[in-house]
Protein backbone atom coordinates (compact mmCIF):
# COMPACT_ATOMS: atom_id res chain seq x y z
CA UNK A 1 0.00 0.00 0.00
CA UNK A 2 1.30 3.40 -0.57
CA UNK A 3 1.12 5.90 1.22
CA UNK A 4 0.58 9.57 0.82
CA UNK A 5 3.08 11.95 1.99
CA UNK A 6 0.94 14.92 1.78
CA UNK A 7 -1.55 13.55 4.10
CA UNK A 8 1.06 13.43 6.73
CA UNK A 9 2.59 17.09 6.24
CA UNK A 10 -0.15 19.54 7.73
CA UNK A 11 -2.12 21.64 5.84
CA UNK A 12 -0.40 24.23 3.99
CA UNK A 13 0.46 27.53 6.29
CA UNK A 14 1.05 30.95 5.06
CA UNK A 15 4.70 32.13 6.14
CA UNK A 16 4.54 34.07 8.60
CA UNK A 17 7.55 36.46 7.43
CA UNK A 18 5.24 37.48 3.70
CA UNK A 19 2.06 37.48 5.16
CA UNK A 20 0.79 41.23 5.51
CA UNK A 21 -0.77 41.21 9.33
CA UNK A 22 -4.20 42.99 8.97
CA UNK A 23 -4.54 46.81 9.39
CA UNK A 24 -4.57 47.94 12.81
CA UNK A 25 -7.05 50.94 13.30
CA UNK A 26 -5.39 54.30 13.27
CA UNK A 27 -3.43 56.86 11.49
CA UNK A 28 0.03 56.06 10.73
CA UNK A 29 2.86 58.78 11.27
CA UNK A 30 2.61 60.44 8.04
CA UNK A 31 -0.74 61.02 7.84
CA UNK A 32 -0.99 62.79 11.25
CA UNK A 33 1.37 64.73 9.76
CA UNK A 34 -0.57 65.83 6.72
CA UNK A 35 -3.25 65.84 8.87
CA UNK A 36 -1.97 68.34 11.27
CA UNK A 37 -0.27 70.70 8.06
CA UNK A 38 -4.36 70.38 6.86
CA UNK A 39 -5.83 71.40 10.11
CA UNK A 40 -2.81 74.27 10.08
CA UNK A 41 -3.22 75.66 6.83
CA UNK A 42 -7.31 75.90 7.56
CA UNK A 43 -6.50 77.36 11.14
CA UNK A 44 -4.41 80.43 9.49
CA UNK A 45 -7.09 80.97 6.40
CA UNK A 46 -9.50 81.33 9.54
CA UNK A 47 -7.64 83.18 11.58
CA UNK A 48 -6.73 85.38 8.55
CA UNK A 49 -10.32 85.94 7.65
CA UNK A 50 -11.42 86.57 11.65
CA UNK A 51 -8.62 89.07 11.84
CA UNK A 52 -9.88 91.20 8.72
CA UNK A 53 -13.52 91.08 9.57
CA UNK A 54 -12.40 92.60 12.59
CA UNK A 55 -9.91 95.39 11.35
CA UNK A 56 -12.45 96.29 8.50
CA UNK A 57 -15.24 96.09 11.48
CA UNK A 58 -13.00 98.57 13.23
CA UNK A 59 -12.48 100.94 10.09
CA UNK A 60 -16.16 100.76 9.36
CA UNK A 61 -16.89 102.28 13.48
CA UNK A 62 -14.16 104.69 12.98
CA UNK A 63 -15.68 105.61 9.59
CA UNK A 64 -19.20 105.99 10.97
CA UNK A 65 -17.87 107.84 14.08
CA UNK A 66 -16.46 110.25 11.59
CA UNK A 67 -19.37 110.77 9.05
CA UNK A 68 -21.66 111.12 12.13
CA UNK A 69 -19.29 113.79 13.29
CA UNK A 70 -18.96 115.56 9.88
CA UNK A 71 -22.98 115.68 9.62
CA UNK A 72 -23.36 117.17 13.04
CA UNK A 73 -21.17 120.24 12.30
CA UNK A 74 -23.31 120.22 8.81
CA UNK A 75 -26.47 120.47 10.79
CA UNK A 76 -24.91 123.30 12.81
CA UNK A 77 -23.89 124.95 9.82
CA UNK A 78 -27.36 124.80 8.44
CA UNK A 79 -29.17 125.93 11.37
CA UNK A 80 -26.50 129.02 12.49
CA UNK A 81 -27.68 132.54 11.21
CA UNK A 82 -26.29 132.70 7.51
CA UNK A 83 -24.68 135.96 7.79
CA UNK A 84 -22.92 134.65 11.29
CA UNK A 85 -21.81 131.08 9.72
CA UNK A 86 -18.25 132.58 8.49
CA UNK A 87 -17.50 134.29 11.71
CA UNK A 88 -18.53 131.55 14.07
CA UNK A 89 -16.57 128.50 12.46
CA UNK A 90 -13.61 129.82 10.58
CA UNK A 91 -10.10 129.47 11.72
CA UNK A 92 -9.88 132.75 13.50
CA UNK A 93 -11.26 133.89 16.67
CA UNK A 94 -10.68 137.46 16.16
CA UNK A 95 -14.01 137.96 14.96
CA UNK A 96 -16.37 135.51 17.08
CA UNK A 97 -19.59 136.59 17.61
CA UNK A 98 -19.45 137.28 21.77
CA UNK A 99 -21.94 134.59 23.31
CA UNK A 100 -22.90 131.96 20.68
CA UNK A 101 -21.28 128.97 19.79
CA UNK A 102 -17.91 129.14 17.78
CA UNK A 103 -16.02 126.81 16.72
CA UNK A 104 -11.74 127.37 15.93
CA UNK A 105 -12.52 126.19 12.59
CA UNK A 106 -12.08 122.39 13.92
CA UNK A 107 -13.90 120.00 15.83
CA UNK A 108 -13.24 116.96 18.10
CA UNK A 109 -14.61 113.12 16.83
CA UNK A 110 -14.72 111.19 19.86
CA UNK A 111 -13.42 107.70 19.37
CA UNK A 112 -11.23 108.28 17.04
CA UNK A 113 -7.34 108.35 17.08
CA UNK A 114 -5.65 111.51 16.05
CA UNK A 115 -3.32 111.63 13.39
CA UNK A 116 0.76 111.85 14.57
CA UNK A 117 1.15 114.91 13.13
CA UNK A 118 -2.48 116.84 13.78
CA UNK A 119 -1.03 120.54 14.84
CA UNK A 120 -4.40 121.19 16.46
CA UNK A 121 -5.50 118.55 18.09
CA UNK A 122 -8.62 117.98 16.89
CA UNK A 123 -9.64 115.31 13.81
CA UNK A 124 -12.07 117.88 12.14
CA UNK A 125 -11.50 120.59 10.28
CA UNK A 126 -14.05 123.19 8.57
CA UNK A 127 -12.64 125.33 5.37
CA UNK A 128 -13.92 127.84 3.65
CA UNK A 129 -12.07 130.01 0.73
CA UNK A 130 -10.00 132.45 2.90
CA UNK A 131 -7.07 133.65 2.60
CA UNK A 132 -4.73 135.12 5.76
CA UNK A 133 -3.70 138.90 4.74
CA UNK A 134 -2.34 140.82 7.01
CA UNK A 135 -5.47 142.35 8.05
CA UNK A 136 -6.37 139.08 8.82
CA UNK A 137 -8.48 136.51 7.62
CA UNK A 138 -10.57 137.07 4.45
CA UNK A 139 -13.03 135.53 2.77
CA UNK A 140 -11.89 135.32 -0.96
CA UNK A 141 -14.01 135.01 -4.44
CA UNK A 142 -10.66 134.21 -6.21
CA UNK A 143 -9.45 131.15 -3.57
CA UNK A 144 -8.10 129.19 -6.40
CA UNK A 145 -7.21 126.18 -3.98
CA UNK A 146 -8.18 122.45 -5.86
CA UNK A 147 -10.06 122.00 -2.35
CA UNK A 148 -12.89 123.98 -4.09
CA UNK A 149 -12.00 123.63 -7.44
CA UNK A 150 -13.34 126.99 -8.71
CA UNK A 151 -13.36 130.51 -7.92
CA UNK A 152 -16.75 131.46 -6.42
CA UNK A 153 -18.70 134.93 -6.81
CA UNK A 154 -19.65 134.84 -3.22
CA UNK A 155 -21.66 138.22 -3.13
CA UNK A 156 -23.77 137.07 -6.64
CA UNK A 157 -22.92 140.31 -8.30
CA UNK A 158 -21.47 138.42 -11.83
CA UNK A 159 -17.51 138.79 -10.85
CA UNK A 160 -15.03 137.20 -9.45
CA UNK A 161 -12.96 140.15 -7.03
CA UNK A 162 -10.08 140.19 -4.74
CA UNK A 163 -12.07 142.03 -1.92
CA UNK A 164 -13.23 140.28 1.39
CA UNK A 165 -16.85 139.09 1.47
CA UNK A 166 -16.63 137.86 5.15
CA UNK A 167 -19.74 140.60 5.43
CA UNK A 168 -21.63 140.33 2.15
CA UNK A 169 -21.73 136.34 0.85
CA UNK A 170 -24.52 134.82 -0.19
CA UNK A 171 -23.17 131.75 -1.14
CA UNK A 172 -20.73 129.82 0.83
CA UNK A 173 -19.23 126.74 -0.35
CA UNK A 174 -17.81 125.06 2.61
CA UNK A 175 -15.42 121.65 2.85
CA UNK A 176 -16.12 119.53 6.49
CA UNK A 177 -13.19 117.17 6.42
CA UNK A 178 -12.07 115.14 9.58
CA UNK A 179 -8.72 113.11 9.29
CA UNK A 180 -7.61 110.35 11.77
CA UNK A 181 -5.26 107.36 12.32
CA UNK A 182 -7.52 104.52 11.61
CA UNK A 183 -6.25 100.68 12.30
CA UNK A 184 -5.67 100.54 8.99
CA UNK A 185 -3.46 103.38 8.52
CA UNK A 186 -4.10 107.15 8.39
CA UNK A 187 -8.25 107.64 6.92
CA UNK A 188 -10.14 110.82 5.38
CA UNK A 189 -13.82 111.21 4.68
CA UNK A 190 -15.22 114.62 3.22
CA UNK A 191 -18.19 116.34 2.69
CA UNK A 192 -18.72 118.81 0.36
CA UNK A 193 -21.43 121.55 0.40
CA UNK A 194 -22.36 125.02 -0.62
CA UNK A 195 -24.84 126.76 1.79
CA UNK A 196 -26.98 129.73 0.25
CA UNK A 197 -28.96 132.51 1.81
CA UNK A 198 -32.64 132.53 0.79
Amino acid sequence: MQTDDSSDRPAEMPNALCAKAPREAGFTLIEAVIALAVAALALLGFSSSLISTMMLGQSNRESALARRAAHEILSELQTAPFGEIFARYNSVTSDDIPGETNRPGAFAVAGIALLEDDADGFAGEIVFPDTLVSGGLQLREDYSAATFGQAWDLDLNGEIDTDDHAADYQVLPVLIRVEWRGKGGPSKIELRTTLIDF
